[in-house]
Parts: structure tokens; C-alpha cells; sequence
């Protein structure tokens, strides 16, 4: 995956992760959005993605539509999904 397409999703993780904070979302719940955000992309639908009205997509430094870019080509094997993994220690 090239790093602006990782960017961007990671930019799109924190905008519905601050929504969920302020809806005091604890962490099942937030594990939860990342899965529907997830198979809302892989499924290339973005309307079962739990996104704010007003979220802004960029993708390699150009806005686009959620939906567009990265969205219509994505796709990941179930195996390989690993999302909210335990805290290490450094």
C-alpha cells in the first residue's frame, strides 16, 4: 500500500474516532466502527462506512469523494485483518 493511501485511511480512522469519543464510545465500540469502516471499504460501499456528514477524503494530496480513490480498488483478506491489537510494551 503506498504511504499517501495509508495516510489517508489512517486520516479517515481518526475522524470517526474523535466522533466516538464524543459520543463516549469505549473500546468494544470503537473496535466496532473500525470493522464497519473496514468492510464498508473492502465491499466498496461507503454509506455503511460511520463517518461524519462533513469528513473530508484526500487521497495523495487531492479531495476526493469518500466512495472514489483508494475505495473502489480495495480489498483485504480476512486472514490478514488485525484491527485494535494489545499494547506492547517498548
Amino acid at each position: 500500500m503506498k504511504p499517501m493511501r495509508l495516510l489517508g485511511m489512517l486520516g479517515l480512522l481518526i475522524a470517526f474516532a474523535v466522533e466516538a469519543a464524543a459520543a463516549d464510545c469505549d473500546r468494544a465500540c470503537l473496535k466496532g466502527m473500525m470493522t464497519a469502516y473496514l468492510n464498508a471499504m473492502v465491499t466498496h460501499d461507503a454509506s455503511k462506512a460511520p463517518l461524519s456528514p462533513n469528513v473530508r477524503f484526500t487521497e495523495d494530496s487531492k479531495d476526493l469523494k469518500v466512495g472514489e480513490g483508494f475505495w473502489k480498488t480495495a480489498c483485504m483478506n480476512v486472514g490478514e485483518r488485525s484491527t485494535m491489537g494489545q499494547r506492547r510494551e517498548l
